[in-house]
């Protein structure tokens, strides 16, 4: 028999403990929802100052120029000469460095006589009487080879190409003889072999010069660093810094040049070497010693080893080196093309002799061998 639904039986009773959880669920994804809005678009147009923070639906643009305004022109400095506006430009990196720039009055002439490391390490009184001895002759510097050919480093020194046979065994004694110098009026030079090392090159052959599969020797039989070698250029970034923290006024480098003695022929440049090839690599490298140098606060010269102002093999130019270095120093009497490639460029003209000290007549640096 049909009968017909009443109040009771239309009733579908309490809502599921299921449905009562969607709905909660639903209720806490629209509140995330507002929330994540709120945090992306909000932080916009909140304004914090000194009084707390206020809402603001201005544009930006609109609001900065509302701000400025409201100032005063008393609080506003403004210039106005007709021309346009000029900013300082930046330093170029790659720009060549100007010896004249830093020389004068920091680095007077160099008037210098050498003496040995071993004689320092005599007695404590030696060094202080040589410098007053050197003083009263008008001789201002005194010259010590820090690293001759040999490749022996008579400092200490910090490099990642430093090793063991290097570092003299006496060179924390060498470091504080010079010490004992600190004190007195005389400049300290070091003298360094630059390229030519019978030790590291041969250590570290990725920086020498090779021959095949071997590395190359000199006449003499030592080996030599690649100048165009960035590792080479690093050790005597090294060596400038080692010689600043060991006292020294001023680094005189002798052998900063490719060979141009012995069998040269055999060694192994590659396709690329031409006298401008070795030009080049040669003053990159015066850059980045002369930077050295520059940021150690020290006196950086060389030594131009024939005695002309260009040559080809050896890759040395005194018109480039004036550019970067102190003083240019020859053995021997100053050729003509010298005189002429310095003339102006305000890098000084030095000699080395192995006689009696002398002040010279001429103003020029000199390095002599002995005091009378």
């Amino acid at each position: 028999m049909f009968r017909r639904k009443s109040y009771y039986t239309a009733y579908k009773g309490r809502r599921s403990r299921s449905q009562k959880k969607l709905l909660i669920l639903s209720i806490l994804l629209f509140l995330l929802a507002l929330a994540a809005l709120a945090y992306f678009i909000l932080p916009e147009y909140i304004v914090f100052s000194a009084d707390g923070f206020r809402f603001t639906f201005q544009p930006e643009e609109e609001e900065s120029r509302s701000t400025a305004d409201d100032l005063s022109e008393e609080d506003l400095h403004i210039v106005i000469d007709g021309s346009p506006a000029t900013t300082t430009p930046e330093a170029d990196p790659d720009a060549p460095v100007q010896a004249q720039d830093t020389q004068a009055p920091a680095y007077p002439d160099l008037h210098g006589v050498a003496d040995q490391l071993s004689n320092l390490l005599s007695r404590k009184t030696y060094g202080k009487g040589l410098a007053g001895a050197a003083l009263e002759r008008g001789c201002n510097t005194l010259v010590f080879t820090i690293k001759a050919q040999d490749g022996v480093v008579r400092i200490p020194y910090l490099s990642s190409y430093a090793t063991q046979a290097a570092e003299s065994s006496d060179a924390k004694a060498v470091r504080d003889a010079l010490a004992l110098l600190e004190d007195s009026d005389v400049l300290l030079a070091a003298r360094i072999s630059a390229f030519c090392d019978a030790i590291t090159p041969r250590a570290f052959a990725e920086t020498s010069l090779r021959t095949g599969d071997s590395t190359w020797l000199d006449q003499n039989s030592k080996s030599w660093f690649d100048p165009r070698s960035d590792l080479a250029a690093e050790y005597l970034c090294d060596l400038i810094r080692a010689c600043k923290s060991a006292g020294f006024d001023a680094v005189i480098l002798d052998d900063l040049c490719f060979p141009y003695a012995g069998r040269t022929e055999l060694i192994d440049y590659g396709e690329e070497d031409t006298p401008d090839a070795r030009r080049t690599a040669l003053e990159a490298l015066y850059k980045t010693l002369r930077r050295t140098a520059d940021n150690e606060g020290i006196s950086l010269s060389v030594i131009l080893e024939t005695g002309n102002a260009e040559n080809e093999e050896s890759g040395q130019y005194a018109a480039d080196m004036a550019r970067y270095f102190h003083t240019v120093f020859v053995e021997g009497e100053v050729s003509a093309s010298l005189e002429t490639a310095l003339t102006g460029t305000g890098c000084r003209i030095g000699t080395i002799h192995k006689g009696a000290f002398k002040a010279p007549a001429d103003g020029r640096s000199v390095i002599a061998g002995y005091l009378q």
